[in-house]
């Protein structure tokens, strides 16, 4: 089986971790009724989902870093999500072709140097 014929499913729901509510995204539930930013949630709860998984997998696809610019990618997406998994599985393929990992120079290449500190704390390991 080739891996691009793995089937995976996607969640459709992210939970709130303040109140417990379950929603597609969370950002304005935040403000509206807890008063808080995305930024302050995940200072709270580091690596938290805002939005599901089906939304982040339909952005992916389509190549929106959520900045509103889309880079020329190095290597293909092969998950449809950034999971933790995924951020450290992919750091690791530059590393294993000899691109130098350090935040800087991904940050030029790729994607992934934006959603390592949302789902580590920062690109640095503790």
């Amino acid at each position: 089986m080739r891996y691009a014929e793995i089937k995976v499913a996607l969640s459709r729901q992210v939970e709130c971790r303040l109140c417990g509510e379950h929603f597609g995204a969370i950002s304005y539930h935040l403000r509206r009724v807890h008063g808080c930013s995305v930024t302050e949630y995940r200072q709270d709860y580091p690596g938290a989902q805002v939005m599901d998984e089906y939304r982040c997998a339909s952005i992916m696809k389509h190549g929106n870093t959520g900045r509103g610019r889309v880079k020329h990618l190095l290597l293909p997406h092969w998950e449809p999500v950034w999971s933790p998994e995924y951020v450290l599985d992919r750091i690791n393929e530059f590393h294993r072709r000899g691109f130098d990992v350090n935040y800087k120079a991904i940050y030029r290449r790729d994607t992934v140097a934006s959603h390592a500190p949302a789902h580590f704390g920062s690109w640095m390991p503790p």
